[in-house]
């Protein structure tokens, strides 16, 4: 019986956006089902829940044509962005996300740790606490100086820059319009290029929804 993927997601989730981003690069075919967090999901089994309700993101990995609530299929039920991205490593071969050489795959690890330690911790600080805009700007240089002259965060678009673009995408057009310091400084030239190649990527198009993302809104706890 062949297997198929369903990405239960959130248009506002950051993380889910890593996912996605990661299933539509690998060239893994997946179904993808809008869920309303706040309401509980009695199909999911204990472990994917909080209070009942589906931790954003998971994925459903089972037989093709079934359907979650069905008490003869046996799921494989992930959640955690980066427990599903390594599922996801794992399940491809024609487009590898993980860079070739070990040095790279070091680099790697660094920006996505900077990411994820430092530059969406600052961010969600500024959203949640009204702390100083200006405070992300250190967390933005720290990440310029680890891409290299030329391509995405290790050359070769990698699971690094799937972490990367969602959180991006919710922050620079902010910075636009609260800091003229970002706007109108060379400083940051390296970085803005990168967000370019970031968001000029057909899967980050098909992905993100701008409407939805107005209103910026991050989850750290979801990764």
């Amino acid at each position: 019986m062949n297997k198929e993927i369903t990405l239960c997601s959130s248009k506002l989730c950051p993380w889910t956006h890593c996912v996605e981003l990661a299933l539509i690069e690998s060239g893994v075919e997946y179904k993808r089902l809008e869920v309303d967090w706040n309401k509980k999901q009695t199909w999911c089994r204990p472990d994917v829940t909080s209070e009942g309700k589906l931790k954003i993101p998971t994925i459903i990995y089972g037989e093709t044509g079934s359907h979650p609530n069905d008490p003869s299929v046996q799921y494989l039920q992930l959640t955690n962005a980066t427990v599903i991205i390594e599922f996801i490593v794992n399940l491809t071969s024609t487009e590898p996300l993980l860079p070739a050489t070990p040095n790279s795959l070091k680099k790697m690890h660094l920006f996505i740790e900077t990411i994820t330690s430092n530059f969406v911790p600052t961010w969600d600080a500024i959203v949640s606490l009204g702390n100083d805009p200006s405070n992300i700007l250190p967390s933005i240089e720290a990440l310029q100086a680890l891409l290299p002259s030329d391509g995405y965060a290790v050359g070769q678009w990698s699971v690094a820059d799937a972490i990367a673009a969602p959180f991006l995408a919710r922050t620079i057009p902010c910075l636009k319009n609260d800091l003229v310091l970002y706007r109108e400084s060379d400083k940051y030239a390296r970085f803005k290029r990168y967000y370019v190649d970031l968001t000029s990527r057909d899967s980050f198009k098909q992905t993100f929804h701008e409407d939805v993302n107005a209103v910026i809104t991050l989850s750290p706890s979801k990764l």
